[in-house]
């Protein structure tokens, strides 16, 4: 089952922005890190009640930085325009549901990229939706007392999501999906709480639609807007 968010996110809500720099990105991929060959941003997953497919989340901070404390994260699932969502995605929803995601955040060798922690990442994730979009949020933090350090142009996956195949059975089990990683905030200095915002980059991955159409509508109102949390749009 998906964990609550840890208290170390109450300390990561009072950090404020750092002063504009070099533009860091957010990359979301299906099967592999972004920039792998395996890695895809469509994804047909099979109603056969077997296995999982694997998100995986990363970022390049777009400047150096010596002091990497912690990543707050935000994954949304957008139904297609005028559907909802299906009880595959109403996990998180308590004891009845049998279709729950898991996380990880590493340092993991299996996630064969590069990785933004040394030691451990400790933390959780929370999970609410609406009828038509599903919100994962997520903090983890360095468990050590040393902080991490950062590169530019470098990609650092921070975590991977595990969605579970449903059985066929249940309603909507191959409707189309758009999966966003909509934004992540680094925390690279605990005293004063600086923070380095990311909301660009290649975010946007598609379930079950071909080509990814799913995500048209969404991208578009990305780039035509200014960036504002889908749960205040609808």
């Amino acid at each position: 089952m998906l964990r609550r968010l840890c208290p170390l996110a109450l300390l990561l809500a009072l950090a404020t922005p750092m002063p504009a720099g070099a533009e860091g990105r957010l990359f979301a991929s299906w099967h592999a890190a972004y920039g792998d060959p395996r890695a895809s941003d469509t994804l047909t997953a099979a109603c056969d009640n077997k296995g999982a497919d694997t998100l995986y989340l990363s970022f390049d901070p777009g400047q150096d930085i010596k002091t990497f404390y912690a990543i707050t994260a935000t994954v949304t699932f957008h139904a297609e325009e005028g559907d909802t969502l299906g009880e595959l995605w109403r996990f998180g929803g308590g004891s009845g549901n049998l279709y729950n995601v898991r996380v990880q955040a590493g340092p993991d060798p299996s996630f064969r990229t590069l990785q933004p922690w040394i030691k451990e990442a400790i933390g959780g994730v929370n999970y609410h939706r609406t009828a038509s979009h599903g919100y994962l949020r997520m903090v983890y933090a360095n468990s050590s007392n040393e902080p991490d350090s950062l590169k530019n142009g470098k990609r650092y996956c921070f975590a991977r999501v595990m969605i579970p195949h449903p059985p066929a059975s249940i309603a909507k089990c191959s409707q189309p999906i758009c999966v966003e990683l909509e934004s992540a905030n680094l925390t690279v200095q605990l005293i004063g709480g600086k923070e380095l915002e990311l909301r660009r980059g290649e975010r946007f991955v598609s379930w079950n639609s071909p080509g990814g159409r799913v995500c048209g509508p969404m991208r578009e109102r990305k780039r035509t807007g200014p960036w504002v949390p889908w749960e205040e749009k609808h």
